[in-house]
């Protein structure tokens, strides 16, 4: 009899050991459940949109700009202006200067013969003396200078090693005779983008921590592939001879 009722509280204990385990297995999900995502954040990575590329010219005269997505299309641009795109002032043919007068030699002089009158009875008559006249000499034409060209003052670029994003500033006749040019860099959405620079046309670069050519200064230097702790510094920018 003790033995029966021995086998039976094994039995029972067997019977609840399986009946937990099958309870176990049926609590455990068949699929677990995706993790909430942060809070603040989207399930998705979201990623800067990018603008593009931006290449413009400034006409330093005028105040006038544009810019456009690629260079082609800037340099097609610029050809449009008359710009030349190699930076340099071009050795163009100016107009032909006017043929210098022939000098024509005077008339000579009549020889002045000496008259003599026969002699009155009491006085001598003379001659009047004939009056020298100069040759009035031709007058040469006058030729007009052609006006300057517009051209390259200089390149700034958003990034180091003249590359990125560029603005090319232009004036007439660059700096080579006293010219100069000057941008708000501030005023064309350039505010502190300024990385490298290069100057043309004989013109140096300096740039200024403030708009109006104020503040902290970097330059003169004619060009320049880093900019060092100035780099993404400028508000504005000088160029001159």
């Amino acid at each position: 009899m003790g033995r029966q009722v021995l086998k039976q509280r094994k039995y029972a204990v067997f019977a609840a050991v399986i009946t937990a385990g099958l309870i176990g297995i049926g609590a455990v999900p068949a699929v677990a459940a995706a993790s909430p995502a942060p809070s603040g954040t989207s399930e998705t990575t979201s990623t800067k949109q990018s603008t593009g590329a931006e290449h413009c010219w400034f006409n330093a005269v005028t105040s006038a700009s544009e810019c456009y997505g690629t260079e082609a299309a800037l340099d097609t641009a610029l050809e449009q202006l008359g710009v030349d795109l190699a930076g340099t002032v071009e050795q163009t043919a100016s107009r032909p200067l006017a043929e210098p007068a022939v000098a024509t030699h005077a008339a000579e002089p009549a020889v002045a013969t000496q008259q003599t009158a026969e002699p009155a009875a009491t006085t001598p008559a003379t001659a009047e003396p004939a009056m020298a006249t100069r040759p009035i000499a031709a007058q040469a034409p006058v030729t007009e200078e052609a006006p300057p060209s517009l051209v390259t003052a200089g390149i700034v670029y958003a990034n180091a090693g003249y590359s990125g994003d560029s603005y090319r500033i232009l004036n007439y006749g660059g700096c080579l005779a006293g010219g100069s040019a000057f941008i708000n860099l501030a005023d064309v959405g350039w505010n502190d983008r300024v990385t490298s620079f290069r100057g043309y046309n004989g013109c140096n670069v300096r740039l200024h921590e403030d708009r109006d050519g104020e503040g902290a200064t970097y330059g003169d230097y004619q060009f320049s592939s880093w900019i060092g702790a100035f780099n993404d510094q400028a508000s504005s920018a000088s160029f001159f001879g």
